[in-house]
């Protein structure tokens, strides 16, 4: 996990109470400023992409594909509106409120394959876990 350090702070109790704390490496820093490390298994930008602008998600990716290792995979879990930008729903309206309250919007599949493409993961999937308006997309390096 790499978070600051108030948020790792709560996620080191919740690996330790689910048994897994020898499998996670938490590591402070600002996802906007800092490498993440390297060798990584996975990364996963939770809710992180509508906060922010193409270029500074464009950034975000490229840094995460540096952290991964060969066949390592990125996983985005945000909000995703059809490539017309007409649904769902609730990503439709959430990018209003990221015009209205910051430079962030919701992105479509497409902008993110793009951009994953652009920094070098060889596959792009999207993954519907049925319990999300969104699918999650998972990019293999």
């Amino acid at each position: 996990a790499f978070d600051l350090q108030s948020v790792l702070d709560e996620a080191a109790n919740v690996v330790k109470e689910f048994g897994v704390a020898e499998s996670f490496r938490l590591q402070a820093g600002d996802y906007r400023t800092s490498e993440f490390g390297s060798s990584y298994d996975i990364v996963v930008f939770g809710n992180i992409c509508h906060i922010e602008t193409p270029e500074t998600n464009r950034q975000l990716i490229a840094r995460a594909h540096r952290a991964l290792k060969a066949g390592g995979r990125l996983v985005i879990g945000d909000l995703l509106p059809n490539d017309e930008r007409t649904g769902p729903a609730f990503p439709v309206m959430f990018a209003v409120n990221m015009f209205l309250h910051c430079d962030g919007d919701t992105y479509t599949f497409e902008e993110y394959r793009a951009w994953l493409r652009e920094a070098g993961f060889a596959r792009v999937e999207s993954y519907d876990t049925q319990r999300s308006p969104s699918p999650v997309i998972i990019a293999t390096k």
